[in-house]
């Protein structure tokens, strides 16, 4: 039971540390973009990818946010509950 209490705690931790650093990262990005833009730098496929993945969570985020934060919650009920040891009347097979 220690263990799968200890794992549905890091898989939620996980997600909760994913949601910030996407945050962080955005508007890191937002912040990058202008100073590209006011320095004229020319912006390369990889840059665009991860611009437009930040605007996107920047736009979304009140979405995506909590589909992640609460479905790791249910994730985690999951992992605690479906392991149970059987009650004294059940029988397992």
């Amino acid at each position: 039971m220690r263990r799968r209490l200890v794992l549905a705690a890091v898989l939620e931790l996980v997600l909760i540390a994913l949601v910030a650093g996407l945050f962080v990262s955005s508007v890191y990005m937002a912040h990058q973009e202008k100073a590209w833009r006011e320095q004229g730098v020319a912006i390369g496929p990889v840059a665009t990818l991860a611009l437009d993945v930040s605007m996107w969570w920047l736009e979304y985020w009140w979405m995506v946010a909590p589909l992640l934060v609460f479905g790791g919650l249910g994730l985690a009920a999951v992992i605690v509950f479906i392991g149970r040891p059987a009650s004294p009347g059940r029988v397992q097979t």
